[in-house]
């Protein structure tokens, strides 16, 4: 099926994103042209921050090249989606993805958007699921207020089960 996407959209450059998460590494990933840029973000940053900031790297290469259609596959539908219905209460990197994607189609650039199914055989998406999963160096210490809060309340959350209570509540 996703061959038959190819073809059909042959005339289009593929990129590749993906993620990882650890206990102490979030990476993101994109392959464009058989070459491998992996990227680490603030330990603090959420799953769904790295898959938006793949695409928002993407963005940012893609302006540095000489492309002309580009197709995006990511495994992360989510991230696709939220790109559908943005607002001016939308996680900052969507509306940098939003703001970048509006200025590249501006110059002339035709990209399209496609999730796809992780771990499926496809030789883009398996370059990008290896590497996502290799330790990259931090270049983005930037951590969305969402993120930063949502760790605060896991970790409070966590002190007040080796605490032995699960008293603490936090809404």
């Amino acid at each position: 099926m996703f061959y038959d996407h190819r073809q059909q959209f042959s005339g289009y450059e593929p990129v590749f994103t993906d993620r990882s998460k650890t206990d102490n590494l979030v990476g993101t990933v994109v392959v464009i042209r058989n070459s491998i840029v992996s990227l680490g973000l603030h330990e603090f940053c959420s799953v769904f921050t790295s898959e938006i900031y793949a695409i928002y790297s993407t963005l940012v290469k893609i302006a540095d090249g000489d492309y002309k259609k580009i197709i995006l596959y990511s495994d992360s539908k989510s991230a696709i989606e939220v790109l559908r219905s943005v607002s001016p209460l939308s996680h900052p990197i969507v509306l940098k993805c939003v703001e970048f994607y509006l200025y590249l189609t501006g110059k002339g650039l035709n990209i399209m958007f496609c999730s796809m199914p992780g771990h499926s055989g496809i030789i883009g998406n398996e370059m990008v699921d290896k590497a996502a999963w290799r330790p990259a160096t931090v270049v983005d210490n930037f951590v969305p207020l969402c993120d930063a809060l949502q760790t605060v309340k896991n970790q409070l959350t966590k002190n007040g089960r080796e605490l032995g209570t699960n008293k603490i509540k936090i809404s």
